[in-house]
């Protein structure tokens, strides 16, 4: 999923810069013409002001050229997950069970990864929680989102001895469940 997420980010990207080039060159033309009718015409600070224009969407034009040619060279990602991001996914299933939370962790994780985060290393882990609604912003568990902990614990005092891996089980279910429109998307 991972690969395919990634791949259309990037031809996104690519069509973006795409059309962002198209659009710089578009402006070039027209200041180059406004330049030109404005030296014509001997109105120098307007000369001066498309001039200055032009010239600032070379520097745009060549960042933008830049930052693409820095993203091909760029190492893509590893697909394979760390030890620390396994137990995360342990802790919190409903984040693996829910393709949008899936989605948000994956697009956390690859930006932290190029900004050189270690995938091992608690401030990622803490950030792709936070990220997929799992922490609040000071990184206290959210109450929107319980652990496994809380939810075990209430399943076991009105149910009785639950494992962690039937809990987790049934968590799996219910999101399968949900998906098939078999229990209403508010029921937990």
């Amino acid at each position: 999923m991972a690969d395919r997420y990634d791949d259309m980010l990037a031809a996104q990207d690519a069509q973006t810069q795409r059309a962002a080039a198209q659009q710089i060159a578009d402006h070039y033309k027209q200041n180059a013409e406004l330049w030109k009718a404005a030296y014509d015409e001997g109105r120098h600070d307007d000369c001066v002001m498309h001039w200055r224009n032009a010239k600032a969407l070379e520097a745009e034009a060549r960042e933008i050229l830049g930052t693409a040619q820095a993203q091909q060279q760029q190492p893509q990602p590893q697909q394979q997950l760390s030890e620390a991001e396994r137990e995360l996914l342990r802790d919190y299933p409903q984040t693996a069970a829910d393709p949008a939370k899936l989605r948000t962790a994956l697009i956390a994780a690859n930006n932290l990864i190029m900004r050189g985060y270690s995938r091992d290393s608690s401030e990622y882990i803490s950030t792709i929680a936070h990220a997929c609604g799992v922490l609040n912003s000071d990184m206290t568990e959210s109450l929107e989102v319980a652990s496994p902990n809380t939810a075990l614990a209430a399943c076991q005092s009105k149910y009785g001895p639950v494992t962690v891996e039937e809990y987790n089980q049934g968590v799996l279910r219910l999101a399968e469940d949900k998906k098939r429109g078999m229990r209403p998307m508010s029921q937990g």
